[in-house]
């Protein structure tokens, strides 16, 4: 289908009068709408020159032809901790096995807090916040599985 008869489709479901005739088309009974005969003349026309109409019968046609020339994209397949990142990097959900759960802390880890550098937990917790909405699971995880380390008061954390 070119990009003309899809303004075409979209043109006519955008109008009232047009979109209400074509439901009414596709339930059997056009009869349902009521349009004044102007009106009726120009949305029956709409319809037909977007192929939505055929022979006085609703045609799912155009949808059918949109839909094969859209091109999906290709599926890209992420492995290691990642899969359960986010494109944007947030945590989707955490891993059932220990293993993949130990990699993507350390991922993570890797994120927030490199090695060398001090920081406070208001800055860890800004920066485990670009990850999770749930900043105090995520932050005991990191200090429970050894990725991370604290003063006993909390005020400061490094990667061990």
């Amino acid at each position: 289908m070119s990009l003309i008869d899809a303004r075409a489709v979209f043109a006519a479901l955008a109008n009232d009068a047009s979109r209400a005739l074509y439901a009414a088309h596709v339930l059997g009974d056009p009869a349902m709408v009521t349009l004044s005969p102007s009106k009726r003349k120009r949305a029956t026309e709409a319809l037909a020159a977007a192929g939505l109409l055929h022979e006085d019968a609703a045609s799912a046609q155009p949808f059918r032809d949109l839909l094969a020339a859209v091109q999906t994209p290709p599926r890209v397949i992420v492995d290691g901790p990642a899969r359960f990142l986010d494109e944007d990097g947030r945590l989707l959900r955490f891993p059932r096995t220990e293993a993949d759960r130990i990699a993507l802390l350390e991922l993570i880890a890797d994120r927030v807090l490199p090695s060398g550098e001090r920081i406070d937990e208001r800055t860890l917790g800004e920066r485990i916040s670009s990850i999770t909405d749930d900043v105090p699971l995520l932050r005991r995880y990191l200090v429970d599985y050894r990725f991370i380390d604290r003063t006993r008061t909390g005020s400061e954390y490094w990667r061990i």
